[in-house]
């Protein structure tokens, strides 16, 4: 991934933390890893106990596009919290 951080004021640098609720192994957790890793516009993803961190670039890809990606591979991705709008426990279905 990208570690530029220069942004514009279309392209702001997001947070998203999301819950996985079946992300239980190891090798469940690299998948995702690699799923984040992949997408375009993903800065850094971190995976932690039970969800993820994600910083994202919003002119390259959504909170929506980011949860479609890791429901498209079995997992089920909530947020836990969204930097803007400040949101707190929604899911994006």
């Amino acid at each position: 991934m990208s570690k530029n951080t220069s942004t514009t004021p279309e392209d702001s640098l997001e947070e998203l933390d999301l819950m996985i609720d079946n992300m239980e192994t190891e090798s469940q957790e690299l998948e995702v890893k690699k799923i984040l890793d992949g997408l375009k516009g993903v800065q850094e993803g971190r995976v932690v106990q039970g969800g993820v961190w994600v910083s994202y670039h919003s002119a390259k890809t959504t909170m929506e596009k980011i949860c479609a990606a890791l429901q498209q591979a079995g997992y089920h991705a909530g947020v836990f919290q969204n930097s803007n709008p400040p949101v707190t426990g929604t899911s994006p279905d």
